[in-house]
C-alpha cells in the first residue's frame, strides 16, 4: 500500500469514527415543528388540546367547563441537550382559572393529563428510553409533585406518550383546589441504533487493519 492509499484509507476510518459518535448526540430529540395531542379530563369534564405544535412558543387552548368562565390555557413545551446523549422534555399548561375546578367524590374530583391522545405522541428523532419523570401540579395554595415511572412503567423505547398512549396520569381529589399550572419533566437517553454499532466497529476494524499494515 503506497503512501497516498495509506492516506486515504486513514481519512476514511476517521470519518467513519466521526460519523458514528455524531450520530449518537443529536442536538433535538423532538422533532422540530411536528404537532402532539393532549388531553385534560377529571374534574371539570374532558378537554383535548389537538395538533399543539412543538415549536417551543405558547399556543393558547380553552377549556370549556358548565357554570365556569372560560378558562385559557397556554401551552408550552422545550427541548434542552444534556449531553452524553440525554436529552429533557418540558412540557407545561398554564390556566387563567383553576383547571379541574369542582371538589366531588371519585373520578370527578380527580385531575388528570395525557400526551399522545388519539395515538399523536411527541414526533421522536432518534430511539430513546425514558430515565426520569416529573409531574407537578400547582397552584397558589398547592404543589403536588411526583415521579410518573412510580406508577407507570414506560416502553423500552419510549413511544413519545406520556405516561402511556392509553391512560393519563395526575392526582385524586385534586378538583377545586385552584390548580392553574401543569407541568411535565422527562428525561431521555438516546439508544444506539445497531447501524451505529456496525459503523463504529468498521471504524475500528479499519483503524486495526491499518496498525498491522504499518507494524509491517
Amino acid at each position: 500500500m503506497n503512501a497516498f492509499t495509506r492516506c486515504i484509507a486513514k481519512y476514511l476510518v476517521l470519518f467513519a469514527l466521526f460519523a458514528s459518535c455524531c450520530g449518537a448526540f443529536a442536538a433535538e430529540i423532538v422533532t422540530p415543528g411536528s404537532t402532539y395531542n393532549v388531553v385534560l379530563f377529571g374534574s371539570g369534564g374532558t378537554t383535548y388540546l389537538t395538533n399543539v405544535v412543538f415549536d417551543d412558543f405558547a399556543q393558547t387552548f380553552t377549556r370549556n367547563v358548565a357554570g365556569q368562565t372560560s378558562n385559557l390555557l397556554s401551552v408550552t413545551e422545550s427541548q434542552t441537550d444534556l449531553g452524553n446523549g440525554s436529552y429533557q422534555i418540558s412540557f407545561s399548561i398554564k390556566g387563567t382559572g383553576d383547571i379541574f375546578p369542582y371538589a366531588a367524590s371519585g373520578y370527578n374530583g380527580n385531575g388528570y393529563v395525557q400526551i399522545g391522545a388519539n395515538n399523536n405522541p411527541f414526533d421522536l428523532l432518534e430511539t430513546v428510553k425514558v430515565d426520569a419523570t416529573s409531574m407537578r401540579f400547582v397552584g397558589p395554595n398547592i404543589d403536588y409533585n411526583a415521579s410518573v415511572l412510580n406508577f407507570y412503567d414506560q416502553p423500552n423505547p419510549w413511544n413519545g406518550a406520556f405516561p402511556s398512549l392509553n391512560f393519563g396520569g395526575g392526582f385524586v381529589g385534586i378538583g377545586g383546589m385552584g390548580v392553574n399550572q401543569i407541568d411535565v419533566e422527562i428525561t431521555v437517553s438516546r439508544l444506539p441504533e445497531p447501524s451505529t454499532f456496525a459503523l463504529f466497529g468498521f471504524g475500528l476494524l479499519g483503524f486495526a487493519a491499518l496498525r498491522r499494515k504499518s507494524a509491517k
